[in-house]
């Protein structure tokens, strides 16, 4: 792996998700009633950092850890850009901490001005890590990383995030990041969250075993 975990933090941030009601497990519902992916297909099973924003404490002990990986897996960072919409809170939150400049990648263009997919006309050629909240494909952090290459002609060191998947070795997207030179780390990974929704009796044996091998890669998992 191109990254290493802090166990105890990764135990840490999989609790707070849970305790916000960030990931959202559906089981027990028809499937027709599972959570809809835009590639078309369904799962019974959803994190969204989004939410560990409705609380102030955890907001706020997720945000430190945040950024103090960031300034220590890349402590000459210049720039912090937040993928639209999710990795936008937790992007400003590190650039403050860090006393850095900010800005925001676009999932796609407005549709007028300038057409632009990167936000508040950062300064160019700096050093830029990309922040989001989880990594599943991978799609729209490569976008990000295109963008912001292309457009303020930044040099890319790095993608932080605060949830991934268990087995990043088989996602190429992030394949493709480590071959460019392209580092990434994270605060917890769905292994954390598998074993703390266990340890509170919101999953069964069974169940937890079909997730660990959904996360593990999500790409070729069929759901029964």
């Amino acid at each position: 792996m191109n990254y290493s975990m802090d166990k105890k933090i990764a135990t840490q941030t999989a609790d707070l998700i849970l305790k916000t009601e960030s990931y959202v497990i559906n089981f027990n519902k028809p499937k027709e009633n599972w959570i809809n992916l835009p590639n078309g297909n369904v799962i019974p099973c959803y994190c969204n950092c989004r939410y560990i924003n409705r609380s102030v404490k955890a907001t706020q002990i997720i945000g430190k850890k945040f950024s103090e990986m960031i300034k220590t897996k890349f402590p000459n960072v210049e720039l912090i850009i937040g993928l639209e919409t999710a990795g936008i809170s937790w992007a400003s939150k590190i650039a403050m901490d860090l006393q850095l400049p900010f800005a925001y990648a676009r999932g796609k263009s407005k549709g007028y001005g300038l057409g632009k997919l990167i936000e508040c006309n950062p300064p160019k050629n700096l050093k830029t890590v990309i922040i989001d909240d989880a990594y599943f494909t991978g799609e729209s952090i490569i976008k990000a990383v295109k963008a912001a290459q292309d457009e303020i002609m930044g040099e890319i060191l790095g993608v932080g995030v605060i949830v991934n998947l268990s087995n990043l070795e088989k996602n190429e997207n992030y394949l493709n990041l480590i071959k460019s030179g392209i580092s990434f780390c994270s605060l917890t990974d769905y292994n954390f969250i598998l074993k703390e929704l266990k340890k509170e009796k919101q999953i069964d044996n069974i169940q937890y075993l079909e997730l660990e091998k959904f996360y593990n890669d999500p790409k070729v998992f069929s759901w029964n």
